[in-house]
């Protein structure tokens, strides 16, 4: 035991200094290990050049060579990981031709590399065969049977939609495919249009994670649908039918990977709307009555808001931790007594924001000259109205880097991160 207390005292003792000693050991065994020559087989990715327009592979090629190369270690560590690549040259081919690889068709060498490429190993030959490529149509046969529950009949034969389908690919192999049918499935005791309870299958597939059992399914007889997009970003779906039916969907347009196709739109039509907003604003950003925060140089705020509004506080601490990114300008429209004991001088914008002056009987506005303080509070105000201004905060962003403007109503910080920080 007295041993073992001994050898652990010896290895925690200057521990980090023995640590370090051991990794310094190792990179040195590293270095000169691989200043040593050494055979290695590498995989060198296979690329076909000017293939014929038209024309298309009739089977799979191998994605690489393996390939022998002889070089220092530190060398062929470089070649592994460098831009190399074996060409295959199809300028000359007619149809079908067989290629005998050799190493002089390597190409991407790392420059000032002693690495020499020694043999092809597999494949030694690639046969390339071509084909025109081509398109056609063909039916689709079902293979579905149905079994009703007793005392339900199956009313018509069974309809594929589509009952057709493009395929495409090499000439002579389409010229083969007559037609393409359905898995083989066999659907016991159905009480209800089948249809319908297809697209319940069809839809919790895609949508796995979707809570709720489905009532019912319904299908639209809808032809055309429109997304309208309104100048104030609101945006909304259009439907109508052949026979004279019209609909209006509201709410989010989601594709199956997550992604809001209805927010892109909304932030397309703002980001036009703000590039308006925004030549009209900077042109008072440093009148009187404007306060600024930050001075970034890779966005410019403005922002109207309220010194009594629980979201507008929380956008300004939000603006706090981008002072070094952002310069933001501050359009407060609230004619409170803090606001005006602010903008008088008698507190700063961090502490009429972090609430300290909430209680307002204990603010004394003596010795403000008010004559000129509200007039300040009223050009932010007919400003507002200006940009139809209906809540607070309302926040028009300018970024720097990209060029690009956007519009947020709301202390969304997700969004103004995003706008803010695109590249």
């Amino acid at each position: 035991m007295d041993i073992l207390k001994i050898l652990q005292n010896l290895w925690l003792k200057d521990s980090k200094v023995k640590l370090f000693s051991l990794l310094i050991a190792l990179f040195l065994w590293f270095y000169v290990v691989t200043d040593n020559y050494f055979t290695h087989t590498v995989k060198i990715p296979l690329f076909l050049i000017n293939k014929p327009t038209g024309w298309i592979l009739t089977h799979s090629i191998p994605e690489s060579i393996s390939v022998e190369v002889k070089g220092n270690g530190k060398d062929i560590i470089r070649f592994i990981y460098s831009k190399k690549k074996l060409l295959i040259n199809l300028k000359n081919i007619k149809q079908t031709k067989t290629y005998n690889l050799n190493v002089n068709m390597i190409e991407g060498m790392p420059e000032n590399s002693r690495i020499t490429p020694v043999k092809i190993v597999s494949p030694k030959k690639v046969k390339i065969e071509l084909d025109k490529f081509s398109t056609k149509k063909i039916p689709v046969n079902s293979c579905i049977s149905l079994n009703p529950l007793n005392g339900y009949i199956q009313v018509g034969s069974i309809v594929l939609e589509p009952d057709s389908i493009l395929i495409s690919g090499p000439r002579s192999q389409l010229n083969e495919i007559k037609s393409i049918s359905t898995d083989s499935v066999f659907y016991k005791r159905i009480t209800k249009d089948f249809s319908k309870e297809k697209i319940k299958q069809e839809f919790y597939q895609t949508f796995p994670n979707m809570k709720g059992k489905i009532e019912d399914v319904e299908r639209l007889k809808t032809d055309e649908i429109y997304q309208i997009a309104l100048d104030n970003g609101f945006v909304l779906y259009y439907l109508k039918s052949k026979d004279g039916r019209k609909y209006v969907l509201l709410g989010g347009l989601f594709t199956t990977k997550g992604e809001n196709l209805t927010d892109l739109k909304k932030q397309e039509i703002l980001s036009k709307v703000a590039d308006d907003y925004i030549n009209l604003v900077k042109q008072e950003k440093y009148r009187a009555g404007v306060i600024k925060v930050g001075s970034g140089k890779k966005a410019n705020i403005y922002a109207f808001i309220s010194s009594g509004c629980p979201h507008c506080r929380k956008f300004y601490n939000y603006l706090l931790s981008k002072q070094s990114d952002v310069s933001a300008y501050l359009f407060f429209i609230d004619n409170s007594k803090r606001t005006r004991f602010m903008l008088c001088g008698k507190a700063n914008v961090s502490d009429v924001m972090s609430g300290k002056y909430d209680d307002e009987s204990k603010i004394n506005l003596q010795g403000c000259d008010l004559n000129k303080v509200e007039p300040l509070i009223d050009k932010n105000y007919e400003l507002a109205k200006k940009l139809d201004v209906r809540g607070v905060p309302f926040i028009l962003i300018e970024n720097n880097v990209t060029g690009k403007k956007g519009l947020v109503k709301g202390a969304n910080v997700l969004l103004i991160e995003r706008l803010i920080s695109a590249k």
